[in-house]
């Protein structure tokens, strides 16, 4: 049975009227929520949310084991950047 969670007044920002975690705190639960695909998703966001960043709220977390985890995993595998096919070649030739 999952639990309310209480973020601390700093972790929430408003917007619209809504209150919403911070960018970093819901990258991190994102992520988490991604499983498998949550490393892919924290370097495709890497730009936007620094890792200094996330490391910063990591321990706030929804799931602070996981985001432990999946943030030395981002940090330890380098970036890949795939870039476009050669207009002479397509991936089939």
């Amino acid at each position: 049975m999952a639990y309310p969670r209480v973020l601390r007044d700093g972790d929430v920002v408003t917007l619209r009227g809504l209150a919403v975690a911070v960018p970093p705190l819901a990258l991190l639960d994102a992520a988490v929520d991604a499983g498998p695909g949550g490393v892919a998703l924290l370097h495709a966001l890497r730009a936007q949310v620094g890792l200094a960043e996330l490391w910063s709220v990591a321990g706030r977390a929804a799931s602070p084991a996981a985001v432990r985890r999946l943030l030395a995993e981002v940090s330890c595998t380098p970036h890949v950047h795939r870039g476009e096919w050669s207009p002479s070649r397509n991936r089939y030739s």
